[in-house]
């Protein structure tokens, strides 16, 4: 078997122990709520700098990483642990009523690709929200500008990118 054929294979099985397991309830759930802790502890970082007059682009950087080097570690870890303990209870409910062990079914295997499934969609998002917003800061760094500057073209660009996704909201509300 050739590689591309391993990794198409293994794409399949990856695919459907995701429909078994039903993942994709889970991980946008986690997606959302893990995002949402991401941004508000960067949020809180930002405003602490600028409470404490640093406007240094590397000291919010430095602190904003491990924050989010943190936080990516935890949601990864937190996730995977209760996801895991909870297929594995469900799996022994499963095995009390079929009166069998299921340690080597597909069923097993869905459980532990979704324990991992969910924890890696866990960990990703809080260092997706991080990135997105200590940006302005990583532009500032690499271009050698004021954080002030930066953050001002920033906000504009995104408050045009707001505009533009309310007004295609709208348009598809009353179309």
């Amino acid at each position: 078997m050739g590689i591309l054929q391993q990794i198409r294979y293994t794409f399949h099985i990856y695919k459907y122990y995701y429909r078994l397991a039903k993942v994709d309830q889970i991980a946008r759930r986690y997606l959302v709520i893990n995002s949402f802790d991401g941004t508000l502890t960067m949020f809180g970082i930002l405003f602490s700098s600028y409470l404490g007059g640093i406007f240094e682009p590397r000291l919010v950087l430095l602190v904003g990483f491990s924050t989010t080097i943190a936080i990516t570690f935890s949601g990864f870890l937190g996730s995977y642990m209760s996801e895991r303990a909870e297929r594995l209870k469900s799996m022994r409910e499963l095995e009390k009523q079929m009166l069998k062990k299921l340690d080597k079914t597909d069923i097993a295997e869905a459980g532990n690709f979704a324990s991992y499934a969910v924890g890696l969609v866990d960990g990703t998002a809080p260092l997706l929200a991080s990135i997105y917003i200590l940006s302005p800061f990583i532009a500032a760094e690499a271009a050698g500008l004021s954080t002030n500057v930066t953050v001002n073209v920033y906000g504009l660009i995104m408050s045009g990118i707001q505009l533009v996704y309310a007004l295609s909201f709208l348009l598809c509300f009353f179309a």
